[in-house]
């Protein structure tokens, strides 16, 4: 089951990423099955600017207290705003998610941890 992540803690960690560059997060749900499978670990890096982000990224992003780890389908405006907003769905999910604010995302998948790897933990 996914813990709980409070503003604040989100805050520290998207700051500890900052610093370290990369962090290992653990998938807990199967939405991106095939592609990422229930307990593999992934390393997920920083975002890069929105204007860098491209269609089927990979992102972690911070929503209702917890990670999820969906794909980019796409970038919005905001009705009179100059704000936008990221559009990502699960692969397994029919729909898409809720609008999420890029202030929100916490970093972008790099690659899986290769299970030999996990092994050493």
């Amino acid at each position: 089951m996914a813990k709980t992540i409070t503003h604040d803690i989100f805050l520290l960690l998207k700051l500890k990423l900052q610093k370290h560059k990369t962090l290992p997060v653990r998938i807990v749900t199967g939405s991106m099955l095939p592609l990422i499978k229930i307990d593999e670990n992934i390393w997920v890096e920083p975002a890069p600017p929105l204007e860098e982000l491209k269609r089927f990224d990979i992102l972690v992003y911070w929503s209702d207290d917890k990670f999820i780890c969906h794909y980019l389908d796409r970038i919005n405006d905001v009705i009179n705003s100059d704000q936008k907003v990221l559009i990502l769905k699960g692969l397994k999910n029919k729909g898409q998610d809720f609008p999420v604010y890029y202030e929100n995302l916490f970093g972008k998948v790099n690659m899986k941890i290769p299970w030999y790897l996990r092994l050493w933990r």
